[in-house]
């Protein structure tokens, strides 16, 4: 089973790689691009209730010196990326640290592209999906909203099911370290990513200075 080591509200985060300016003349240590080749695949998981819409960021390969450019489309938003579309995965360097994104009310798994392929680049795997009746497309009523506190944190585990899954088999084969598990949100997603361990049947969860780790 995955182990859920640490959940974290990004925002700070971002930041603080996206403003070299707050550190002084040095940029931070992770301030820049890493130097891994960043792939992007989008996939459906299905469920009982309903699918998910999702979009996998990690470590890939580029034995060809592909142009690493992408373009993002949802329902009508269009926005440029650096990234190879279905490359394959660099497992050799592997396994890597997984983060689980959660987008904030009226966002999409697209709304930080720029985070995504940035952890990415530095080694992690990084997985985002669209929370339904949460999006900016599909939220229609406050009881949209309301259901929403509900089904995140167990869209949330559908999520890393599914990463479960594709690390046991296949082109993800061994890719993830099933050790190093994080969450990671902004606004309603913070909220979400504070609340996911809760929805997994673990035995033990405790909140330290550090984070959270769940046993």
């Amino acid at each position: 089973m995955f182990l859920i080591k640490v959940a974290v509200v990004g925002v700070g985060l971002a930041l603080a790689t996206a403003s070299p300016e707050l550190h002084g003349d040095a940029a931070p240590a992770y301030g820049t691009r890493g130097e891994r080749v960043v792939g992007v695949m989008n996939v459906t998981i299905e469920g009982e209730a309903y699918p998910l819409n999702t979009t996998l960021w990690y470590p890939a390969l580029n034995p060809d010196e592909a142009q690493d450019s992408y373009t993002y489309k949802l329902n009508g938003l269009v926005t440029e990326g650096q990234a190879l579309p279905d490359a394959l995965p660099d497992r050799a360097n592997g396994p890597y640290p997984l983060i689980i994104y959660s987008h904030g009310l009226f966002g999409a798994r697209f709304e930080s592209i720029h985070y995504a392929k940035h952890l990415a680049s530095w080694g992690f795997v990084f997985m985002a999906a669209d929370h339904v009746g949460s999006t900016f497309f599909d939220t229609t009523s406050a009881q949209d909203v309301v259901r929403s506190f509900g089904t995140r944190p167990q869209e949330v585990t559908r999520l890393i099911d599914y990463a479960e899954a594709i690390n046991a088999e296949g082109a993800f084969d061994g890719l993830m370290n099933p050790e190093a598990v994080g969450i990671s949100g902004f606004s309603f997603g913070g909220y979400t990513a504070l609340l996911a361990p809760s929805a997994v049947d673990f035995p033990e969860i405790t909140y330290t200075a550090e984070g959270m780790d769940v046993r």
